[in-house]
């Protein structure tokens, strides 16, 4: 009798912590209220009745035995352990992509030169698909990423040096800045041109129209530029500089002379 009752407690208590888990808690005690005022409109007693009301409860919500209810418990633990395992290994193949990723595409890198023209960079830079990833991204706040096939595979032929691959991964994510200062430049360009009878920059239509797609959603959230960088005054984009993983921008005045 002793051992039938400790087998009764412990299938009790298994019970109620399926139905929490189940997020059943409140049905049972809703029951267990309705079945007490159905004996007392009986006239049958309630005080120190609890454990007879709720074996009724229970039963009227899938209870049948403890060996049951031992068993669905020992079920839901290997699923949970199951289910933690899984995830380990989703994290953690996620973490295996993502570092082969920044391999690949330094990698990629390091197969380049290591300088070239700037006009060269410049062009490949502009004529880059990723220059408009911002602007047709649901949301900018994740950071626009470089591939090893950017660098490599790109429509219009590879990176021409390292410094043009290090310098799109910071344009591709401020392609605004980059348009302004590229149309201020051949702005000066033509102006120049001009004054001295030459034909005017033919790109500089194209710029200007490149400038008008990109929105100004791109743009930092509290709407200023690149720090360091005159928008405004007409300084010429060349490219980034990568060495030893910095990747600061190569601005040029009118005449020549680095700013920064």
């Amino acid at each position: 009798m002793k051992t039938e009752r400790v087998g009764y407690n412990q299938g009790r208590r298994l019970f109620m912590e399926r139905i929490k888990r189940e997020g059943r808690e409140k049905d049972f005690y809703a029951r267990m209220k309705r079945v007490r005022e159905e004996r007392i409109a009986e006239g049958l007693p309630v005080d120190k009745m609890w454990g007879t009301m709720a074996s009724k409860v229970m039963r009227e919500m899938g209870f049948t035995t403890c060996r049951e209810e031992l068993a669905r418990k020992e079920q839901y633990e290997h699923q949970a352990q199951l289910s933690r395992m899984q995830s380990q290994i989703k994290a953690e193949r996620e973490a295996i992509r993502e570092e082969r990723k920044i391999e690949n595409f330094e990698e990629a890198v390091r197969s380049l030169p290591v300088d070239a023209p700037d006009a060269a960079e410049i062009a490949w830079i502009r004529s880059h698909p990723a220059m408009s990833r911002k602007a047709r991204a649901k949301s900018n706040v994740e950071p626009v990423e470089i591939t090893a096939e950017d660098v490599l595979t790109a429509p219009h032929g590879p990176a021409p040096s390292q410094a043009a691959a290090y310098a799109l991964q910071h344009w591709a994510n401020h392609p605004l800045e980059f348009y302004k200062q590229l149309l201020g430049e051949q702005k000066k360009r033509a102006e120049a041109g001009e004054r001295d009878g030459e034909v005017a920059d033919e790109g500089l239509d194209e710029v200007e129209r490149l400038l008008r797609e990109v929105p100004s959603a791109v743009q930092d959230r509290d709407g200023r530029g690149e720090p360091g960088v005159d928008v405004a005054g007409g300084v010429a984009v060349v490219a980034g500089r990568e060495r030893d993983g910095a990747a600061p921008a190569q601005v040029l005045d009118s005449s020549g002379v680095e700013l920064t």
